[in-house]
């Protein structure tokens, strides 16, 4: 319609309306193109409406409405359906797989001064998220989520993202790169503000965090969106990393090019950390304090600790204080640098004062790990080094050396006990077993001889039951898929000596050994008769040195110990060939 008033020309009007069916309409080029466009548009000279507005956005279908506002701007209301499997074909983020169902939004584009706003509101009922916490989310549960953009002067737009108070971010986006974002701020648990500094930082709190559960979701990639973090300032209540739990964790880290620094501190952990990544990364730490806590979850039977080794860092670590398991070890060194094969372990180190550990070697990652390491240990007082590791008052004073090549599956961070291999050196002296309850300490509880029956007249409760000194334990050790056997255990005390063969499975706490207790009755028949007679006394002693200690063998004794560790079984059997254990 069209009035034109020959004589108050300015008085025209005019009025129309056009209707379109099944268009392609392409709003922005970062977006899918509206399919199926279709709607009634009426104008005026002054005014434009649209109304009975349909479409297609990905798939997923819409409906819209303009009108025109008091103040001269122009508002776009629109409504539609989100289906997250045709969403898959806009984005390629890994995260998009643990996300499943449809949900109703509503939104309006608000067009000012030239300028446009965006606004969305969904409260995502009907889809579904096995994202770990804090995003999981039940297809029937309500979690508002709002999408805003602002256009700003210069060109400049904001993007506001508020899931409940769940996570909220701002993000400032960069005009000449329309992927790119220039600055922002990504909060957990706190509305988040843009921040005056370029890059994108992350803060918050979270109440647990599951490192594993997320592994598999960063592995797929996160498509075509890149995120470059400056830096991070998190506290987390609860994180687990492979299966160790970590609690009341606070992480303040920046980026610097390709350097971060970040400072920890927790519960089990404190200290300065610097990664940086070029060359393959480096790995730098200087911890006051390294508690690693025990396994959440058992290691199934045979198979450990798994670890994809692509591209290792080289490690420079230092800990003042480290506690393994709840155990107090001292202070931790390590130092490792990659090889074509996986790690070469150039130094990992344990000192405390009872005790030195030193371990050199190499970790070969594949498709099948495995560690081969050279160790040694060194312990100044066997009874504090054992109370250290929780035993207490198992043994009093001595000194000790253990060392040798042992090989395992799996990697340096922890011993596969039924995979573990290798040759060990024993070397102790100068101790005293102490009285141990049945069960505690395992297979010392074998080594302290407690566990003996009486034999025809000889006492052994004086001799074992109250605790055995030793002058020197000796012994070489086998071990093949977790069983260590010896030929040639032998230990030399006041009042007997022990020789011991057979084998222990290390993984079962089992073993099948051969015991001969030889108590040292010659010298004091030799002092018994000294004290009657010296002729006597000197014939006696020069007798039984000629003879190899006659008395002795005579009163010599064999067991047969089977079972369990905590409760073993002896056996009294027949007496050996005495060239089957070493002679002293």
């Amino acid at each position: 319609d069209l009035d034109l008033p020959l004589r108050q020309i300015g008085d025209s009007a005019i009025s129309g309306v056009l209707v379109l069916r099944d268009n392609q309409v392409t709003l922005d080029p970062r977006l899918p193109p509206l399919e199926g466009f279709g709607a009634r548009i009426a104008f005026t000279r002054k005014s434009v409406s649209v109304t009975d507005g349909r479409a297609r956005l990905a798939g997923n279908p819409l409906s819209f409405e303009v009108s025109n506002q008091k103040d001269g701007g122009l508002v776009v209301n629109a409504a539609g359906t989100l289906d997250v499997s045709q969403l898959r074909s806009l984005s390629k983020h890994s995260a998009l797989q643990f996300v499943e169902g449809q949900t109703e939004w509503r939104g309006n584009i608000v067009i000012r001064d030239k300028m446009a706003s965006l606004t969305v509101d969904s409260n995502l009922v009907g889809i579904g998220s096995t994202l770990p916490a804090p995003f999981a989310k039940a297809a029937g549960a309500s979690l508002p989520l709002r999408l805003e953009v602002r256009e700003r002067p210069g060109r400049q737009r904001v993007l506001a993202v508020d899931l409940g108070t769940v996570a909220s971010a701002r993000l400032l986006l960069d005009s000449a790169d329309p992927d790119g974002v220039r600055r922002g701020m990504v909060s957990l648990g706190a509305v988040a503000s843009l921040p005056a500094a370029d890059g994108l930082w992350v803060n918050g709190s979270l109440d647990v965090v599951d490192v594993d559960s997320w592994r598999p979701i960063f592995a797929g990639g996160a498509g075509d969106t890149s995120i470059d973090l400056a830096g991070a300032d998190l506290k987390i209540a609860i994180l687990d990393v492979n299966r160790r739990r970590f609690h009341d964790l606070s992480v303040n880290a920046t980026r610097q090019n390709s350097v971060w620094q970040a400072a920890l501190s927790g519960r089990e952990i404190a200290g300065q950390l610097s990664w940086a990544s070029a060359d393959g990364g480096h790995l730098s730490a200087n911890l006051t304090r390294f508690a690693l806590p025990t396994l959440t979850t058992a290691l199934d039977a045979g198979a450990p600790e798994s670890f994809s080794g692509e591209d290792l860092p080289s490690i420079d670590l230092a800990v003042d204080s480290f506690n393994y398991e709840g155990k107090d070890l001292g202070r931790l060194t390590v130092r490792a640098d990659p090889d074509p094969s996986g790690w070469r372990l150039q130094r990992l180190e344990v000192t405390n004062p009872e005790s030195t550990l030193s371990i050199v070697g190499r970790w070969v990652v594949g498709e099948v790990s495995r560690t081969d390491v050279a160790v040694r240990l060194e312990v100044h007082d066997i009874g504090n080094f054992f109370s250290r590791l929780g035993w207490e008052g198992v043994i009093k004073g001595g000194s000790a050396l253990l060392e040798g090549p042992v090989a395992w599956t799996g990697g340096p961070y922890r011993v596969d006990i039924p995979s573990l291999s290798g040759r060990l050196r024993l070397e102790a002296k100068n101790g005293r077993f102490r009285k141990i309850e049945p069960g505690v300490a395992k297979l010392l509880g074998i080594l302290s001889l407690q566990a003996l029956p009486r034999r025809m007249s000889l006492d052994f409760d004086d001799v074992f039951n109250r605790g055995f000194s030793f002058d020197r334990i000796s012994a070489n050790l086998s071990i093949a898929n977790g069983v260590a056997h010896t030929e040639d255990f032998m230990m030399d005390g006041s009042a007997a000596r022990v020789g011991m063969r057979g084998q222990v499975a290390l993984a079962a706490e089992t073993q099948n050994l051969i015991l001969r207790i030889t108590p040292l009755l010659s010298e004091s028949i030799a002092l018994a008769g000294a004290i009657v007679n010296p002729a006597l006394g000197l014939a006696a002693f020069l007798a039984q040195k000629a003879l190899k200690d006659p008395f002795s063998q005579i009163a010599s004794f064999e067991y047969s110990v089977t079972g369990t560790w905590a409760d073993p079984v002896v056996t009294p059997i027949n007496k050996p060939a005495e060239t089957q254990y070493p002679r002293r």
